[in-house]
Formats: structure tokens, sequence, C-alpha cells
């Protein structure tokens, strides 16, 4: 619904027709339909828990296919959503606050992790080094129009492997 007509064009009447509740039922769990979208697409990508496979290219791979295996949005869909924010700046930054952050406090936690034990480097900068490795998968999706999943065994290691060559410590 919301990917077919946009999130300004979706009504709580609609979504308790198609949900088959009440509009009372809807109120009752959010406050707002943006708020209900949120929730939804919150839950359609799923969490992502720091790995701890014991080594540094574990670790990497385990975050990468953790976040696809979790991420059950369609190319399309995550492009109307990269849409939809681009216009919305409230559901930006609800989109920020409930998807997007959870997801690079993950990341984030298992790069720190191993700048702590040597394995990267200490001024590494860890948001852009987040950046690198989820870019890949990003540009395929957007512009390639590709979808990765976790049974895809000959993508994520070859750029896990890029990755290393660049952000390993001296």
């Amino acid at each position: 619904m919301a990917r077919e007509d946009g999130v300004k064009n979706v009504t709580v009447d609609e979504i308790a027709n198609r949900s088959g509740t009440s509009k009372a039922t809807i109120y009752r769990w959010w406050r707002s339909k943006e708020e209900l979208i949120i929730d939804a697409l919150a839950e359609a990508v799923g969490p992502v828990v720091p790995p701890d496979t014991g080594t540094l290219r574990g670790d990497l791979e385990q975050l990468i296919v953790q976040s696809l295996r979790g991420d059950t949005l369609t190319s399309n869909a995550r492009i109307w959503l990269l849409m939809e924010v681009s216009h919305d700046p409230k559901l930006a930054e609800a989109c920020r606050a409930a998807i997007w952050e959870p997801r690079r406090r993950a990341q984030r936690a298992v790069l720190e992790r191993w700048i702590d034990r040597g394995e990267l480097s200490p001024d590494l900068d860890v948001d852009l080094a987040i950046e690198a490795i989820m870019g890949p998968f990003m540009y395929r999706v957007i512009y390639r129009g590709e979808a990765l999943d976790d049974g895809d065994k000959t993508t994520v290691p070859a750029i896990v492997d890029a990755l290393l060559r660049g952000l390993a410590a001296p």
C-alpha cells in the first residue's frame, strides 16, 4: 500500500481495511500512520546483533549476512523507502532512529571490538568504514537492481577481502 502510493497518500482507514481491524485499534497501538509504517519497516528489516565469531573476517561476513538475511524488503521497496525519506524529513528521522541507527550501532560495536584487539587501525574512521562495508550492497540494490542474500557464497567474501586489505592495521 505505502509502496504503491507513498506514505502521504496512505490513510489509516485504508490500513484498517486492509488489515481487517478498526481505526480505533490502530490508534490504540500507534499515534500516527507514519509511526505504524516505521514499525512495520523495522519489523521487515529485523535486528542485527553484533557477531563475535572470533575472527575479524568472520565477524564482517556475519554482520553482512545478518543484514541481508534480516532484511525482507525487496529492492523496489528499498528504493521506494529512500525516495520517501528524501521528501519527508520527519519520516527520515524516524527511519534513522528505528531502523538505521540500531544497525549502525551493531556495526560500530564489531569494528570497535577489532580496533581494541589490534586487528584494525586505531585511527580508523569507524563511520566511514561502515559506509565502505555496506556501500557495495546498496550500490548493487539501487544501481544494478540486484538483491544479495545469505546464499551468495562469493560476493560477501570478495567484498570482505577487499575491505580487509584497506582496513587492516599496519
